[in-house]
Parts: structure tokens; sequence; C-alpha cells
């Protein structure tokens, strides 16, 4: 037997050991937590998430054009899906938390507009990570 094998087996142990219990416990809290949330609250969630999301967003534009003029962006409808997708998800599981620790609503207002802008950063330091060595070289334009 191998690391590599026993590595594996000691990662699906943990991980078949949390997810129950995982899952038992957000049964129990998750409903006291959605219990006062209503459409407005998600509205305002949702906002604020999609703006801080939107600046992490063009503030890599900004970077990835400022740093040659004829660059133009690979895939940039994944480019942003990405973007906006770690925003959601990262304001969407902050605001959970919030509730669920009954935060001051300013607060907790703080604390979604962070963590929606650090859920698109993350994303971000990921793809250039991993999925860097998929997507191809950027091409520069022939300028007449």
């Amino acid at each position: 037997m191998n690391a590599n094998y026993l590595l594996t087996v000691m990662r699906c142990m943990l991980l078949g050991l949390w997810i129950p219990t995982l899952a038992i416990a957000s049964t129990i809290t998750l409903d006291k937590t959605l219990e006062g949330i209503t459409w407005p609250t998600l509205i305002i969630v949702f906002a604020l998430s999609t703006m801080s999301g939107a600046t992490a967003l063009l503030q890599r534009i900004d970077r990835e054009l400022r740093e040659s003029k004829d660059k133009t962006l690979p895939r940039p409808t994944l480019f942003a899906a990405a973007h906006m997708l770690g925003s959601w998800l990262a304001g969407a599981l902050a605001f959970l938390i919030c509730e669920g620790q009954d935060a001051n609503d300013w607060v907790e207002l703080g604390i979604i507009i962070v963590a929606s802008f650090a859920g698109a950063k993350f994303i971000e330091s990921i793809s250039e990570k991993y999925l860097a060595q998929w997507t191809p070289k950027t091409e520069t334009k022939d300028t007449p």
C-alpha cells in the first residue's frame, strides 16, 4: 500500500464521516435560520453580492487590459460567470452564517460585501492556478 493510496482512503473516510454530520446539523439549524428571511432581504443580499462581484470582475478586466493594449480576454463569458458565481456563493454563505449567528444588520451587510468580493477573488486565483493549463494563451491582435 503506497502513500497516495493511503491518503486517498483517509480522505474518503473523513468525507464519509463529515457529510452525514453536516447534513443533520444543517437541517436542525437551517430551518431556524430561514424562518425570518423575506424576499426583500434576499434581493438586497443578491444586489450586494452582484455589486461586489462586478467590482472584482472589473478590477481584473482593467488589470488584464492595462498589461497589454492589444490583448483580448480568453473566454469572456466563462471569465465573468466564474467571478459572479463565486461572488454569489460567498455572499449567500456569509448571509446564512450571519443570520444563524443573529448578527447586527450593518455588520451583516459589511460581511456580505467583503465575502462576496473575496469569493470572486478566490475563484480568480483558483482559475489562474488550475485552469490556465487548459485555456489557450491569449493572442495579440495584429495592428495595422
